[in-house]
């Protein structure tokens, strides 16, 4: 169909793009399209942008999708009341996990897994039991069982009424993935399904990463998504509590994915030498978030370790007032001779 439109250079498109739609002229019912070097951007009105004069050309209709929930509203029947409809969810693989205390009817259940197209349905009770980091899931749609779910090239293989697995520290996973690390020796403490170990060693050049994981369920998960990455020879699975079984050697890089991780500080110094990047996950207070790596620093010096802050990220919030953080520290001497 005609429509006026205006025609950019594609090295210039995204940026002019983002203007546009910030300007609220775009039409969205109607498909950008390209043509070589160029390309030609739908507007709701003849109007001149940058210098662009606008034409009428031609464009191709594109369907606007309803939101999921819309859609799961009607096709369940749900024509009165205030059906529990949930409004957030995180999908693994073939499986949802539902944000939301409440349980939907039966009707909203099918409908949620025919829209989206999964298997089965957990309800998540936000609670993770201990060092084992078992979380505590309802099924409520469906069978139990193993998924494999893709993130960032990565096929992790769990089931989610059994293992953890928090989709909200991707960036964290990504930038992991991103380290320049050649050569070196790392240790992941707290392992669990492969959630830091598999992209540090499918996407940096270190030389060999131990992970070690105290679940046996999580740890079975491990081993198999070292292999179905074919990542075997790069990463060491090690079953027990790393405070143990951690082999008595002197890494470069030591990830410690634990909330606990500060139970295991004296054991991750063990095994560090000057040059070492300690990599912890901590929860932390708002009005905490400029002081707490002090605290840090002072008990490692009364273990005999001089540590320089190098970096802390916001990974995601946590509650109210409360943040996941993730804090970098290097070992820059040890005090014992």
């Amino acid at each position: 169909m005609k429509n006026p439109g205006i025609v950019v250079n594609k090295y210039q498109s995204e940026r002019i793009v983002r203007k546009l739609l910030s300007m609220d002229i775009i039409r969205k019912d109607l498909k950008i399209r390209q043509d070589g070097d160029l390309v030609m951007i739908p507007l709701k009105q003849h109007t001149e942008f940058q210098g662009y004069r606008t034409m009428e050309l031609e464009f191709e209709s594109r369907a606007i999708q309803k939101p999921p929930a819309e859609t799961i509203r009607k096709i369940s029947g749900a024509r009165s009341g205030k059906p529990v409809i949930p409004d957030r969810w995180i999908r693994l693989g073939d499986a949802l996990i539902i944000k939301d205390s409440r349980k939907p009817s039966r009707s909203v259940l099918q409908s949620i897994a025919q829209v989206l197209g999964v298997n089965s349905i957990y309800i998540d009770r936000g609670r993770i039991q201990g060092n084992i980091r078992r979380p505590e899931m309802e099924i409520v749609y469906g069978a139990p069982g193993t998924v494999i779910h893709q993130e960032n090239g990565i096929r992790y293989s769990m089931d989610p009424s059994r293992v953890m697995f928090s989709p909200g520290n991707v960036n964290e996973r990504i930038l992991h993935g991103k380290m320049a690390l050649d050569g070196a020796t790392v240790l992941d403490m707290f392992a669990g399904i492969g959630y830091f170990s598999l992209p540090l060693a499918k996407y940096t050049h270190l030389s060999k990463i131990y992970a070690v994981e105290i679940n046996p369920e999580s740890y079975s998960f491990l081993k198999r998504n070292v292999e179905i990455n074919r990542l075997q020879g790069r990463v060491m699975p090690i079953l027990g509590d790393c405070r143990d079984v951690s082999p008595l050697m002197r890494f470069d890089y030591i990830v410690m994915g634990h909330f606990r991780s500060l139970e295991s500080l004296s054991a991750a110094l063990m095994r560090s030498r000057p040059g070492t990047v300690l990599n912890m996950h901590l929860l932390v207070p708002t009005h905490e978030l400029a002081v707490y790596w002090q605290d840090i620093v002072v008990l490692a010096r009364r273990l005999g370790y001089i540590l320089d802050f190098i970096e802390q990220r916001k990974v995601k919030s946590y509650g109210p007032h409360l943040w996941h953080m993730s804090l970098d520290l290097a070992v820059s001497r040890c005090l014992w001779p």
